[in-house]
Order: C-alpha cells, then sequence, then structure tokens
C-alpha cells in the first residue's frame, strides 16, 4: 500500500510540474509576440505648440493689395487757350485777376489796376471810407462791333464772399455801350473793400447773356 501510494503521489507532482511550466510558457511566448507586435506599430505623433506656431508662421499672410497699374489719376482741367473762350454761356468761371479772359470769339476782358483808394459818400446808401478801384478793359479783337450795354460788374470779398458796396465817385467810369471792330475801351469801378479783408477779392465782370460771368479773383493792395 505505502509503495503504490509513494508512486501515485510523485506521479501527480510530476502532472502539475509540467502543467505549470507549460502555461508559464505560454505566458512567456504571449509575452514576447505582444512584445514584437508593440513594436512594429507606429506612435502616434503629438502636435506641440512649437510646432503648431510654426505651421502657423509658415503660412503667409494675404497679400496686400497693390494698385492697379492701368487705373490713371484723374487729370487735371487743360488750362484755356489765349483767345479760347473760357466757358459757356452763363456759367461763372474763375480767373486770376491779372489775367486775360475771353467772353465771346474776338473779346476779352481784362483787369489792369486795382488801387487802393479813399471811397467818399455821394449818393444815398453810400459809406465814405477805404476803398478798391478797378479798371476794366475790354478788348475787341475782332472785325465787327461787340455790344456792351449789358455789362454789369459787382465785386465781393473774404472768404465769406461778402458783398462789397459800389461807389459813384470821380474815379468812377462807365465803360462804353460798344467796342468797335479792333478797338479797346475801359472802365474804371470803385467799392467799398476793408483793408484787412483785401487778401481775398473777386471782380464779377457780367458782359451779355451769350457770354460767360468772369470773376476776377486775387489779392488786392492795401
Amino acid at each position: 500500500m505505502t509503495d503504490e501510494t509513494d508512486e501515485t503521489a510523485t506521479r501527480r507532482r510530476t502532472w502539475i510540474i509540467a502543467a505549470v511550466a507549460a502555461v508559464a510558457a505560454l505566458g512567456i511566448a504571449a509575452a514576447i509576440i505582444l512584445g514584437f507586435a508593440s513594436r512594429g506599430a507606429a506612435p502616434t505623433p503629438v502636435r506641440t505648440t512649437a510646432s503648431a506656431s510654426a505651421s502657423a508662421s509658415a503660412t503667409p499672410d494675404s497679400p496686400t493689395a497693390s494698385p492697379d497699374p492701368s487705373a490713371s489719376p484723374t487729370a487735371a482741367p487743360a488750362p484755356v487757350e489765349p483767345g479760347e473762350v473760357v466757358g459757356e454761356p452763363g456759367e461763372e468761371v474763375t480767373s486770376d485777376i491779372d489775367a486775360p479772359a475771353t467772353v465771346e470769339p474776338g473779346l476779352a476782358v481784362v483787369v489792369t489796376e486795382v488801387n487802393p483808394v479813399e471811397g467818399t459818400a455821394n449818393a444815398p446808401g453810400e459809406i465814405a471810407g477805404p476803398a478798391l478801384q478797378f479798371v476794366i478793359e475790354f478788348r475787341n479783337s475782332g472785325d465787327q462791333p461787340v455790344a456792351l450795354d449789358q455789362v454789369s460788374v459787382t465785386a465781393d470779398y473774404g472768404p465769406d464772399r461778402t458783398p462789397a458796396l459800389e461807389l459813384e465817385q470821380e474815379e468812377t467810369v462807365q465803360v462804353p455801350a460798344q467796342a468797335g471792330a479792333g478797338e479797346t475801351v475801359r472802365g474804371s469801378y470803385v467799392f467799398n473793400v476793408p483793408p484787412d479783408e483785401r487778401g481775398l477779392v473777386r471782380l464779377i465782370v457780367f458782359t451779355s447773356v451769350d457770354a460767360p460771368i468772369v470773376a476776377f479773383e486775387g489779392s488786392a493792395p492795401r
């Protein structure tokens, strides 16, 4: 009985040891297989803030629109040629106070003198005081007489275009009713203009409904 029992126990221990060894071998084999599998898998990349910033900086900003080379600046008005009518009938145009202005074919208007004078009150509503005398020439270079019976002259001064009061006095000379062919005629007009307002003076000359109205603009002596 004893020998048989010992032999049976020995066999059991042998089987247990073999089973444990087999399980251990299977565990080692599984670990090795998993290790090789994990080595073969590529790691998931992590995008750091620095790489994101570099990527952002590598993207260029939207380019600034460049001017269209085909676009051209607005052209300035062409200067009026000598003898060319300065505007349309009834249109008010500005001219330098010392420049001739052709208002009709062959008829030029020129302010030849601007003189400071002492204004006198010779008619109701006039005010004595500092004034300006404007001498105006009407030059007819055509071969026909030009009517001047509709001529009207007014003046203003300053940025607000304050109307200047006309005075009838010794220096005042009305223009003749017409300028003959090739003839130059003159008129003289006096207006109250304060000395401290003479930096900008306008003399507005109307000759007829068929001609532009010319505003001769500039400074005047004090």
